[in-house]
């Protein structure tokens, strides 16, 4: 499925982003990433396979600019919000909308002056066998 994909090309497009996002965990360096968290549940199964789901992901970034890491959480959070639609390259999955579950936070700061902001997000889509 290449959900995730479609995601990370979405907020790649957004205009000030500045910073490229990858799947998994921030780098060494500034950078912001995005990754599944637990809690995601199949809301329908179909017959032939096909399930609606719920999947959480998180949007990492890390940088040592609080203001521009706060810029940037804010404008994906805006960005994902008014996402009407993705589509699958594969034919895997139907995208119905994506929530914001936790606005943008700090989630720490470290002893190299980085500091970790991070926003949540609920995607509901249906996915095919």
């Amino acid at each position: 499925m290449d959900f995730v994909d479609r995601l990370q090309d979405a907020i790649n497009a957004i205009p000030e982003l500045g910073e490229i996002s990858y799947q998994g965990f921030v780098g060494p360096d500034v950078s912001l990433a995005i990754s599944p968290i637990p809690g995601g549940r199949i809301v329908q199964k179909y017959m032939d396979g096909t399930t609606d789901q719920q999947l959480p992901y998180t949007i990492v970034i890390k940088s040592k600019d609080l203001e521009q890491l706060q810029k940037v959480l804010w404008s994906i959070a805006n960005h994902v919000e008014e996402i009407e639609d993705l589509k699958s390259s594969d034919g895997s999955f139907d995208f119905d909308e994506i929530a914001v579950t936790n606005k943008p936070n700090l989630s720490n700061q470290d002893e190299s002056g980085f500091f970790y902001g991070q926003l949540d997000i609920q995607a509901s889509i249906t996915t095919y066998k």
